[in-house]
Parts: structure tokens; C-alpha cells; sequence
């Protein structure tokens, strides 16, 4: 039931008027019949009792439809209610194409209708952008997610999604040989959390070369041994770094982040 009458929308009145009780206060009798109606002027109205709102498409509209015995909704064209069809004691009022003959309808052929009981609006999948090339995404298959870096998608494989190997970003970067791997599933990386420091630019990597650094996880102390050509890129004991790795992975012997602070 409604509290209130809405210009544009239909309203159906199911309340005990239209089988011989007292008639809603304002309400034409016309209106009691039982089937849909649209509001033009709703004019403020708030004795909307006994009424139910109607969802109602217009011809050629996409919606979606089911039996009331049915959980799943299926996909069709509108065509027109009629509130007048049933099948048993149900309303059927949605008619709309055969699901068989939507390019009939599409192209002006002839084409069957189709009864259903129940509708809503169809709403679209979301689409979600497809990676590029160098993307940093997430990856997984029986277990957890992993970040890697995108690089190609085989359709029809059973994963199809091929990314650079784990520990290979830097020869990816640099334009090396570097390894691959595949993976079932993937999405985008969640929005970054803003941190309170950013990592230190190519000119301030070159500054830390003979400072020594401890990995968060392992506390394993190591030393920056070069600055390579590579931008944004530092040897920790011949390894190379980015510059954000070092900042995530990566603390300097006093316990501070290895970054710039944020302003």
C-alpha cells in the first residue's frame, strides 16, 4: 500500500471499496474498478488508502518478468497490460514478446506474446572497464588475491587472464624478458587509502645508495647498493625496488617510512 498519489505513476485500488464497502474519501468511482490508473494531478492528495502502485512500461521498453511461483527473473519486451488475463485466479497482466521472437519484433515481423505475472524495472550489469596493458590489478583462483600487473586476456581459456609473474615487475618496467602467469579471475584494484606519506622521487632514491633499510615483514636489515637508470627504481643487495615497494615493504633503521611526508 501507498501513503500518497505521484504525478506520472499508475495506481491500482485493491482496498474493500470495490466489492461493496465505504468508498475512499475523494476517490471517483471509476478509479474503483480494480485496474490501473494513471495519475496526471496528484494535487497533493493524501488519501491514497487501499491502493497499490502498478509498475507500468511503456511498448518496447526492456523489463524484467516472472511467475509468482517462479524465483528468477527473465528478461523481455514490453508490450501492453491487460489486467483483464489470468490464469487460474492470477493476474497476468504483463504482455509482452515471446522470448523467441524479439528479432521478429525488432525487425517488424509477426511475433507470439507471451503472459507474465509479476514485473520490475530492468536494470543494466554495471560494465566495468577493462584493464590495459601495465594496469595493476588483482588476480585469484582457489586462493587469495594477489596484485599483479596486466598485460592480455585469452578469451574462452579456462584462465585467461595473463599478467606479469610475481617478482618480475622490474624487468616488465624495463623493457627485459620478463615471466607470466595466468589466473581465472580478476578485478580492479580497490581505491587506494591516502597515505600520510608519498614515495621519494627518482632524484631522492639517488640520495639513499650506501643507506641501510629493514623489510617490515622479514626484519631483515639490507643496504641500497645502486641507483639504475631506471626511473623511480633502487638495488637493494642487487635487487631492484620501486620506489612505492620500498615505501610499503620497507622501513629505515630508525623506524620511519621510506618516503616523503604529506603537506
Amino acid at each position: 500500500m501507498i501513503e500518497r498519489f505521484e504525478d506520472g505513476k499508475w495506481y491500482r485500488y485493491t482496498g474493500e471499496g470495490m466489492h461493496g464497502g465505504e468508498k475512499p474519501v475523494g476517490i471517483a468511482d471509476f478509479m474503483l474498478d480494480g485496474k490501473p490508473h494513471f495519475c496526471e494531478y496528484a494535487s497533493g492528495r493524501c488519501v491514497a488508502d487501499g491502493f497499490e502502485e502498478v509498475f507500468m512500461p511503456e511498448k518496447g521498453d526492456t523489463i524484467m518478468v516472472r511467475d509468482y511461483d517462479s524465483q528468477s527473473w527473465v528478461r523481455r519486451i514490453f508490450l501492453h497490460h491487460d489486467n483483464s488475463f489470468k490464469h487460474g485466479s492470477k493476474d497476468v497482466p504483463y504482455v509482452c514478446v515471446c522470448g523467441d521472437d524479439e528479432e521478429k519484433f525488432v525487425n517488424g515481423k509477426e511475433y507470439r506474446p507471451e503472459h507474465w505475472c509479476q514485473a520490475k524495472p530492468f536494470e543494466k550489469p554495471e560494465v566495468k572497464p577493462e584493464p590495459k596493458r601495465g594496469d595493476k590489478v588483482l588476480v585469484w583462483g582457489d586462493g587469495e588475491k594477489e596484485e599483479r600487473i596486466y598485460l592480455d586476456t585469452i578469451e574462452g581459456s579456462r584462465e585467461p587472464y595473463i599478467v606479469v609473474a610475481n617478482g618480475n615487475e622490474y624487468e616488465f618496467r624495463s623493457g627485459k624478458s620478463f615471466g607470466i602467469s595466468s589466473w581465472a579471475h580478476i578485478s580492479p584494484l580497490p581505491d587506494p587509502v591516502k597515505k600520510p606519506y608519498h614515495p621519494y622521487t627518482d632524484a631522492e632514491l639517488n640520495d639513499l645508495v650506501g643507506a641501510v633499510f629493514t623489510n617490515k615483514r622479514t626484519k631483515r636489515r639490507i643496504m641500497a647498493t645502486k641507483k639504475p637508470l631506471t626511473e623511480n627504481c633502487i638495488h637493494l643487495d642487487g635487487s631492484a625496488v620501486s620506489a612505492t615497494q620500498l615505501l610499503d615493504s620497507y622501513v629505515h633503521e630508525s623506524g620511519t617510512p621510506c618516503g616523503i611526508r604529506e603537506d
